[in-house]
């Protein structure tokens, strides 16, 4: 878990440039769940690449240069992470306006 949240929030902070980063949690008792959130106003992510980030290797091109380091598996590692835990992921964004990452695992 602490894996998860770590790369969520370093992403969070690395894509955002100016503005903010939030984290919470909530607790979800109708559904036994804890969800937690990072929030940012980062470059955001267009709904075309919202589900593509989550795939090996994936690196958004908008046809600027890429001045983001990485390989492009950061979120893929997530997501398997998350499966394992029983977890779900799930990104809301628009593209220029910052990005919600949700991690919602099971309590037990």
């Amino acid at each position: 878990m602490t894996e998860i949240l770590s790369k969520l929030i370093s992403n969070a902070i690395k894509y955002t440039n100016q503005g903010s980063v939030e984290f919470g949690f909530n607790f979800k008792t109708k559904t036994n769940e804890i969800q937690f959130y990072i929030k940012d106003t980062g470059i955001g992510i267009s709904s075309e690449n919202q589900e593509l980030i989550f795939e090996h290797f994936y690196r958004i091109d908008n046809g600027r240069e890429i001045i983001y380091e990485g390989a492009g598996l950061g979120l893929t590692i997530v997501k398997e992470y998350a499966k394992i835990l029983g977890g779900k992921i799930r990104v809301e964004s628009v593209e220029g306006k910052g990005s919600q990452f949700y991690f919602v695992l099971p309590i037990h």
